[in-house]
């Protein structure tokens, strides 16, 4: 009768025996990789014979991990994590004992370089059942598990941030052992993210983490992913309006994302519009906003939400130059002259102010018959008051249309203009025409070119600092384009929305007749128009069916006929009035 006893690489540590003393039976044991030592002993003196051992090793399959790899603690420097490239696989052993100790759990880590779903997948011999466990990048905090045990199984976190994340995997019971497999997958966000930090706005501290965005631009962020103790679901960005203008900004929501949106003033504490519709696409409108930086807050929902955003703003600029602020009272009235045309925007919002009224003031040297002309955007209803120097109201026009005049006879001295908005939903651009009452500018008897020069009115563009005049005076295109030549100047291009804007108050003065050359002519040999400067032909504003016939009919008009006011024409070698212009 015998007994056997298997011993650690020690020799000291016996690890099992078999005391089953006669015929045959066998010992079986979970070894990790060493020099072990068997024992065989008879029972008792009186037993002798012969005997025979057998071994039979059967290595695991796959492939060990990389040992060391038990101990985690960052805090003191301690790393024994086997790093696992992101969409791979590896293998590895647990509950084989040798030298001591049971192998009972190993440490892995893995870099996500993204935000993006991570998802480990969990293969297990069928002598091994385990648990996982994911940690946060301190290496102490757990953020997931799964104790499914034996079999196959996985672990998803869909919403994780760029990091390095550590994975725990240890047997259940000392009885378990066998090898694993850990598949992982990582599919990142497609989006790029936004700038982080990007949480904080204070301007009162001097804080300001907001990402800036460009007018007219298209930016993409996350919300809701989580790594190193919290989960981002605020982003902040700020806006600079470079005028008064319209801000429309989209906001499109990954699936899985639901998120608000909240437009803050330029202190960046008052809120002054929000969305909570929870739709995947949706806007926030301010279409009167004041130049000035401005900010958005995109947060998530709920913290089960995440995904990725896209933020595309468009900025339409008013197409009317603003006045001079601050002019809301009448002691800060801006000078003017006369004759003058004066530009202006009421009703946009900024700073925790609307816009609703303006001030201007001139001087009139001698007595005087005045007209004033005032005409405003559609979206703008004005009231227009005239004060004396002694701030006392002498005139009004109240009744609310857009397009007006007031005819006053002034004596000598000090007057004020105020220019009010009637309603906090209006807003818009407007232009007020200062004119003298004088007689048609130009007579056909024949003059002197110095009194012909004497009578013209230069009126300053205060978009471009350029001076315009409206000639009355018959001419072809050819003599109309030597005319403002030999005054300096040039027959006027119009090459914006702003230019055309002005050209068509000055019209609405000072213009008599019909339509009014301008300074372009169609060139048959580059067969396009070209503007006397040489500037880029690139706005237009044609009527219907124009240009045509042009063969015969080369030179630009633009038309001050009610039907077609400031349409454009292309006409015959004819004889007509004509705006020339200086820069």
């Amino acid at each position: 009768m015998i007994s056997a006893f298997i011993y650690d690489v020690n020799i000291a540590r016996e690890l099992v025996r078999d005391e089953s003393r006669r015929g045959k039976f066998n010992i079986s044991l979970n070894l990790k990789p060493g020099t072990y030592y068997v024992l065989i002993q008879s029972w008792w003196d009186v037993h002798y014979g012969n005997y025979k051992i057998v071994n039979k090793f059967n290595p695991n399959p796959l492939k060990a991990d990389k040992e060391p790899n038990d101990n985690l603690d960052l805090a003191n420097n301690i790393d024994q994590s086997q790093v696992i490239e992101i969409n791979s696989e590896v293998t590895g052993h647990l509950g084989y004992y040798g030298s001591g100790s049971q192998d009972r759990k190993d440490w892995y880590k893995i870099t996500v370089p993204s935000d993006g779903y991570l998802e480990f997948t969990v293969t297990n011999d069928s002598t091994l059942g385990t648990s996982i466990f994911l940690y946060d990048v301190d290496g102490k905090r757990e953020i997931m598990r799964n104790e499914t045990s034996r079999g196959k199984y996985n672990m998803i976190f869909p919403n994780i941030k760029a990091g390095t994340y550590y994975l725990l995997i240890q047997s259940i019971w000392d009885i378990h052992y066998g090898g694993y497999k850990i598949e992982n997958k990582f599919i990142p966000n497609p989006l790029n993210n936004d700038v982080e930090p990007n949480e904080k706005l204070d301007l009162e501290k001097n804080i300001d983490q907001s990402q800036e965005i460009p007018v007219n631009s298209k930016v993409s962020g996350h919300l809701g992913y989580y790594g190193n103790g919290s989960q981002d679901r605020n982003d902040r960005f700020k806006i600079t309006l470079p005028s008064d203008g319209y801000l429309e900004i989209t906001i499109t929501n990954d699936d899985s994302l639901t998120t608000y949106a909240f437009l803050y003033d330029v202190n960046g504490k008052r809120e002054i519009l929000r969305n909570e519709t929870r739709n995947r696409s949706y806007k926030l409108i301010y279409p009167n906003l004041k130049a000035g930086t401005y900010y958005l807050l995109i947060s998530s929902l709920w913290d089960i939400h995440y995904g990725g955003y896209t933020i595309e703003n468009k900025f339409i600029p008013q197409n009317i130059k603003g006045d001079k602020e601050p002019n809301d009272n009448i002691n800060n009235a801006v000078d003017v002259s006369i004759p003058s045309v004066i530009s202006g925007t009421l009703g946009y919002y900024g700073n925790e102010k609307q816009d609703r009224d303006d001030f201007f003031k001139f001087h009139i040297p001698q007595e005087m018959d005045l007209d004033i002309y005032l005409t405003e955007e559609p979206t703008l209803i004005t009231y227009i008051f005239i004060y004396n120097g002694n701030k006392q109201e002498i005139a009004r026009n109240d009744i609310g249309v857009s397009d007006y005049q007031i005819s006053l006879k002034l004596k000598p001295g000090t007057y004020y203009i105020q220019v009010n908005s009637i309603g906090n939903h209006l807003y818009g651009g407007y232009y007020i025409g200062l004119n003298r009452q004088v007689p048609s500018l130009f007579i056909e008897t024949p003059k002197k070119a110095e009194e012909e020069t004497a009578n013209i009115i230069k009126i300053t563009n205060p978009i471009n600092n350029h001076t315009y005049a409206v000639i009355d005076k018959n001419l072809s295109w050819e003599e109309a384009k030597d005319f403002c030549e030999n005054m300096g100047g040039h027959l006027a291009t119009i090459t914006s929305l702003e230019e055309q804007r002005f050209i068509e108050f000055l019209l609405s003065i000072y213009g008599k007749q019909n339509d009014y050359f301008l300074g372009a002519k169609y060139e048959e040999r580059e067969r396009k128009f070209k503007w006397v400067t040489e500037e880029p032909f690139v706005f237009y504003n044609w009527d219907t069916g124009e240009p045509n016939n042009l063969e015969v009919e080369k030179y630009l008009i633009i038309y001050k006929t009610l039907e077609k006011f400031g349409k454009w024409g292309n006409v015959p070698t004819i004889q007509k009035g004509f705006i020339c212009e200086w820069e």
